[in-house]
């Protein structure tokens, strides 16, 4: 497996920041050093599955692997069986004495005689001072290698640091792009702006509406992360199971796919019978996409370790909360789907300070671009 990090992790090291190097781009279908031929599927197999996966950090209590050699060796069998091509995964850990990174790239690259790439980004220490101890990462995985990569980083935290990662990946039909995030568990208004921000990052994105978002949201349907998901232009492809769930594919309207079966997996013996880590598949197959405007509003403000989110009048924004735009040097940039008409907006710094004068007019379908004073 090509792991774009900075070094194999085998000492529980962290990398660097994304600007040093951490996201290097790769060409697709580049397998590094492992020797595994990257075939990838067949040209009249385009269909191929899309996986989400907590991995309750190296933790096989409640299950019946003896160990994680064992517990990523079944993960990786259903990766073959279901053409699985794309996998994102949370609480990826790296303890004194295990690399879920190494155990997965052996079980994989046993399991579908293929390379794969892992892109991944450190959220923070779980089970700190414990025997349990780890280092987490947010990780995706693809089959051969991702066009580029980047580090998400959210604007709002809250207790555990909390990133995400997000790809872009040629799936041989179309160029898309694919995040994986890790939203935060104990406080509302943390996680819905992180979900806020995945929604904005995707969409800023090369791929554009071709975005999926995929990920332990750490709350349910109907909560505001779900209901902000949805009103930037995302579908729940789980919809219609249970409703206690917290993971999630969501799809954009504008992505080339259709979903053919998605389902819970990994759950009952040997797998814990209850867990709120159970897998998301999504067999999916290529389809036309629904068109989409894009709408654009940027501006150029240093920040000096704030955050720019923008407001408006005009759903989905609103006067009473904003989204996180996604950050570039200087320069921030929020990006919307579902932007139906012209509407008046305004900037403000950590969604708390607003920019000074009057509100500025956006037209929807175009790049806005303007100075900001606060």
């Amino acid at each position: 497996m090509r792991l774009l990090l900075a070094g194999m992790l085998l000492a529980s090291c962290r990398p660097g920041p994304f600007d040093s190097g951490l996201f290097d781009s790769v060409g697709p279908g580049d397998s590094g050093d492992s020797g595994v031929e990257d075939t990838g599927p067949p040209d009249d197999e385009r269909g191929f599955g899309l996986l989400s996966l907590n991995l309750h950090c190296l933790l096989t209590s409640g299950t019946g692997f003896a160990d994680n050699r064992a517990r990523f060796a079944a993960v990786a069998e259903v990766v073959a069986a279901e053409r699985v091509r794309v996998i994102a995964l949370q609480e990826l850990c790296v303890s004194a004495d295990e690399s879920a990174p190494e155990l997965l790239e052996q079980a994989l690259e046993q399991a579908t005689g293929s390379a794969w790439t892992l892109a991944a980004s450190f959220a923070h220490t779980g089970w700190e001072g414990t025997a349990d101890e780890a280092d987490e990462y947010v990780g995706l995985a693809v089959q051969g290698g991702f066009i580029q990569s980047r580090e998400l980083v959210f604007h709002v935290q809250d207790g555990l640091r909390r990133v995400g990662v997000e790809g872009l990946w040629d799936a041989g039909f179309a160029q898309l792009s694919i995040s994986s995030v890790h939203l935060d568990h104990q406080h509302d208004q943390a996680r819905l702006g992180q979900a806020r921000q995945a929604a904005v990052e995707a969409l800023v994105g090369p791929a554009g509406a071709a975005s999926l978002v995929l990920g332990d949201f750490n709350d349910t349907p109907g909560s505001d992360p779900f209901v902000a998901m949805q009103a930037m232009g995302f579908d729940d492809w789980g919809a219609g199971l249970d409703d206690d769930r917290i993971d999630y594919v969501w799809a954009h309207r504008g992505v080339p796919l259709t979903v053919a079966r998605f389902e819970r997996i990994f759950t009952g013996a040997p797998w814990p019978e209850v867990s709120d880590h159970a897998g998301m598949l999504a067999v999916v197959e290529p389809a036309d996409p629904q068109p989409v405007v894009m709408t654009t509003v940027s501006t150029e403000h240093a920040a000096h370790g704030r955050y720019l989110a923008l407001r408006g009048d005009t759903a989905p924004l609103s006067w009473e909360q904003g989204w996180p735009a996604s950050r570039d040097g200087d320069g921030w940039t929020a990006a919307f789907s579902e932007l139906g008409s012209d509407f008046e907006y305004k900037w403000l710094l950590d969604d708390v300070d607003w920019q000074a004068g009057d509100n500025r007019q956006g037209q929807a379908g175009q790049a806005n671009q303007g100075e900001v004073d606060f």
